[in-house]
């Protein structure tokens, strides 16, 4: 009887242990499934070509899927390559690490000591150090930097003219003092590490970064991009998703302008949580996840997030978005790249990652909200307004019904005066300059330029006809 009994015991437990584990399995199946729905859905709302997603949990690969295709057609893989933004903070800060590590930077050392060449007005005269590059307190202000970033540098010493357009730069608060986000610290720090490494940038973290963490299909220049098989992405108009010549910035790889894969993000992300000494030591690693002090939430190439304990950052191009983010204390970390971006759409990729983290640990994601075009339908209608005026001086003119010079006269100012006055505060408006308008949302850019030049045409075509007038009275 004892023995029945401890058979019986021994079947009833082991039922149970295949039943927990299947339903384990079960539930893990659900969330896998559930991430995928979910972003499936969001890349169709958003209208996103294109996407690569990755999630790492709890010693298991939760999702690996890809969606849509690249702008050749060909279907995306969690290979194929894009460009990655501002993730490429994160891969120079490491850089900058390595040559701390190496003793040929100090991070509490001023800037110029590493690039003497490059000259800036600060406030009291206070230095800018390496530090303050690396957690965006030099005091270089975002309009500065977005005027020498995003420019079509050449091949060869691109970094270097990129510098050299930014020098004599004023800065708008004490060095230390103030966090503004702006892609020139990270220029400067791309400077700094060719000027102490003796290699360009692309070659540092090719042999320093890529090699060692098996990255092989990322790379930091034109050239090598372009060998790895990356293509145009799509730029936006009006949500929808139009195929666009290539745009890179040759001086943009330490800023934005790196191109990788999902499996190779997958590679530096895992360096991140778990390390690897050959790339940088234990003391150098703590020092890079080093967390933000006081109410700053920038650290050394990564954003933290103090509420949620996680690091993470976000990257935009003229044609791609990216995000990536991982736990230090967890085993949890992931990856989404996309192929199509607007500045008026950003927010859509970081929404979407925040809800497959959502996902991933048993919570229900919020719900994604609908993409607003009124700023890009007013911009063009109004623009649609100045055309329909300038259509009907021009008939006036051939028409010769022209009548009451002196109100002509007035419109034509107040056009004049509205051409200018636009064409100053748009790039105050939409806090870029122009030449950023245009590739980061060019159905603002264009409606905004087209609005500008028919208001200016029509000034010109009340003036004129003003003055006719005025002649034969």
């Amino acid at each position: 009887m004892n023995k029945i009994r401890t058979v019986i015991s021994g079947v009833v437990v082991a039922s149970i242990i295949v039943a927990s584990t299947n339903s384990a399995s079960a539930h893990n199946l659900t969330k896998a499934q559930s991430i995928e729905a979910y972003t499936a859905n969001a890349l169709e709302k958003y209208h996103i070509p294109g996407a690569s997603l990755f999630v790492q949990k709890d010693g298991k690969k939760l999702v690996e899927k890809s969606w849509g295709v690249s702008s050749d057609s060909k279907a995306i893989t969690a290979d194929t390559p894009f460009l990655i933004g501002s993730l490429s903070k994160s891969v120079t800060a490491l850089a900058i690490m390595q040559l701390a590590q190496d003793g040929r930077i100090n991070l509490n050392e001023p800037i110029s000591k590493y690039i003497p060449d490059f000259q800036y007005d600060s406030p009291n005269n206070t230095p800018i150090l390496v530090r303050h590059l690396l957690e965006h307190t030099s005091g270089i202000s975002a309009l500065d930097g977005l005027n020498v970033t995003d420019r079509n540098y050449s091949a060869d010493g691109g970094i270097k003219q990129a510098v050299n357009a930014l020098d004599g730069a004023r800065l708008k608060s004490n060095p230390g003092d103030t966090y503004t986000y702006t892609s020139a610290n990270y220029l400067l720090l791309g400077e700094i590490i060719e000027s102490t490494s003796g290699k360009t940038y692309a070659d540092f973290v090719d042999s320093r970064i890529f090699t060692p963490l098996d990255m092989h299909k990322s790379s930091a220049n034109q050239k090598a991009t372009a060998q790895s098989g990356l293509v145009p992405g799509f730029s936006s108009w009006f949500g929808q998703a139009v195929k666009v010549p290539s745009f890179y910035d040759n001086a943009g790889a330490p800023y934005g302008y790196i191109a990788s894969t999902t499996n190779d993000l997958i590679k530096f992300l895992d360096f991140m949580k778990n390390g690897n000494e050959a790339v940088l030591s234990k003391s150098g690693q703590d020092r890079l996840k080093e967390k933000p002090q006081k109410d700053r939430s920038y650290g050394f190439g990564w954003h933290y997030s103090k509420q949620d304990k996680y690091y993470y950052h976000g990257g935009a191009t003229p044609e791609y978005r990216a995000e990536m983010f991982y736990y230090p204390d967890r085993d949890f970390y992931g990856v989404l790249l996309t192929n199509k971006y607007h500045s008026l759409e950003d927010q859509q990729v970081s929404d979407i990652t925040s809800g497959v983290r959502a996902i991933a640990q048993g919570e229900s994601p919020k719900e994604l909200p609908r993409q607003s075009h009124l700023e890009v339908w007013s911009i063009w209608g109004a623009a649609l307004v100045f055309i329909g005026l300038f259509g009907a001086n021009l008939v006036t003119i051939f028409r010769k019904t022209m009548k009451r010079s002196n109100l002509r006269l007035f419109f034509g100012v107040v056009s004049l005066m509205f051409a200018i006055i636009l064409f100053m505060t748009v790039p105050y408006i939409f806090g870029a300059p122009w030449h950023s308008i245009f590739l980061f949302a060019p159905d603002v850019g264009y409606g905004s330029a087209t609005l500008v030049i028919v208001a200016a045409l029509n000034a010109v075509a009340y003036l004129f006809t003003s003055k006719i007038l005025e002649t034969k009275r």
